[in-house]
């Protein structure tokens, strides 16, 4: 996500980082511009491969670009998971932009510096805005490099727009721009009703910021699905579905009943974790409301390193209960482990795999990946703190599939 400025307290000058670019603001703030939104990729293989058929995809973009008044702007996305490297296969678009927005995970900070240099050697004029989780993270660093780091939510995009294009240049009802979506096809759609989490997981990102669970209005939500029209499946790119306050996701699930009732959609899915199947009636809510799948936050059977990195949510009921309800509920439960080789031996993780094959009540994880040290995090300060980082990681190395700390054996 992106938004906010540096520092609402900084100065202009201090916030453009190029001063030609600051110059040429408010010559060119009556006229259309071309608007290029780059949701950044880089692919573990390190290869241009153009994932057509990645699920969960990308939502951020599609919101980003609902920030652009359409009288005055020309919007294009480039979603770099789905279309592959913008210079690649789509070179025709360096030069052609007035503005590029950037946005991606945590590791794709490289890329937007590879982006930016490709759109200023083509346009020098050009003024690009980048934000998300990379920027956010390297919020100091960030400042050399793009006319606008930014650092807060989407729809503090609104703000930069009205200071580098003018106020007329603004659409603030930021409706999501589906339309320029290619990558969402007719059977499975993304939405958003909430952000952020209520549990504080050392490991995570959402941790890292320290930003509160929000809720987004029922209106908009329903906004959301009903301009997608009828679709098979929505997704919600939720960090975390259930949240903090059952009445709001009691809430949800009504209209999300209402509008299935409808014609809208089939069945719908997204992330939750443990906390989701607490409750016998909730599980059971939901499966009528159509939720047919969910992503859960597992990372580990292990109660040990689940309490080190205040996992405490996965302690509460037996794991393997859980799963069952959901299970006999008619829910698909999908989950991923995490394996720290700083604090987990070979042998833990072979137990933990072995604890999975031999468990019929548990289904196979959807991946297996190693523990990421994200910048900003209470785990990244702990082993930092412990030299457990290796020489030279970079932040195109925070995917977990590369190794980035020390392992124990």
């Amino acid at each position: 996500m992106i938004g906010r400025m540096m520092d609402s307290r900084t100065s202009k000058s201090a916030r453009v980082a190029n001063a030609e670019v600051a110059g040429a603001i408010g010559a060119r703030a009556t006229t259309r511009k071309r608007v290029l939104v780059v949701n950044c990729y880089f692919p573990e293989l390190r290869q241009p491969v153009k994932l057509t058929h990645e699920v969960p995809n990308a939502l951020v973009p599609v919101m980003l670009a609902g920030a652009f008044s359409q009288r005055f702007c020309d919007v294009r996305i480039h979603n770099e998971v789905s279309h592959g490297f913008l210079e690649v296969f789509r070179p025709q678009l360096l030069e052609w932009p007035d503005v590029v927005v950037l946005t991606g995970l945590t590791d794709t900070f490289d890329r937007m510096l590879h982006i930016t240099a490709y759109v200023r050697s083509a346009n020098p004029r050009v003024i690009v805005i980048a934000g998300g989780y990379p920027v956010r993270s390297f919020p100091r660093y960030a400042q050399k490099f793009f006319d606008y780091a930014c650092l807060g939510d989407i729809e503090e995009l609104r703000d930069v727009i009205a200071e580098a294009l003018g106020e007329d240049h603004v659409d603030h009802d930021m409706i999501p721009r589906y339309d320029l979506a290619d990558w969402i096809g007719k059977r499975i759609a993304y939405v958003e009703s909430s952000r952020n989490c209520n549990f504080r997981c050392s490991f995570c990102t959402l941790t890292g910021e320290g930003h509160a669970y929000t809720k987004q209005s029922l209106e908009y939500l329903r906004r959301q699905i009903v301009g997608l029209g009828r679709r098979e499946i929505l997704l919600f790119v939720d960090n975390q579905f259930h949240g903090g306050d059952r009445q709001f996701f009691l809430d949800r699930l009504a209209l999300l009943r209402e509008l299935r009732t409808q014609g809208y959609f089939r069945f719908w899915s997204g992330f939750a974790t443990d906390a989701f199947f607490w409750n016998d009636e909730d599980v059971a809510l939901a499966r009528e409301s159509g939720c047919f799948s969910l992503l859960v936050g597992v990372e580990s059977f292990d109660d040990t390193w689940l309490h080190r990195v205040n996992k405490a949510q996965n302690n509460r009921y037996p794991q393997v209960q859980l799963i069952e309800r959901s299970l006999d509920a008619g829910i698909l439960f999908q989950y991923g482990l995490v394996f720290d080789p700083t604090e987990r031996s070979v042998a833990d993780m072979r137990r933990e795999l072995e604890f999975v094959l031999d468990t019929p009540e548990v289904p196979l994880p959807n991946f297996i990946f190693n523990a990421i040290p994200f910048p900003g995090t209470p785990f990244f300060h702990d082993r930092h703190a412990k030299g457990l980082l290796l020489p030279g990681v970079k932040a195109r190395d925070l995917e977990g599939s590369t190794l980035t700390m020390r392992p124990i054996d």
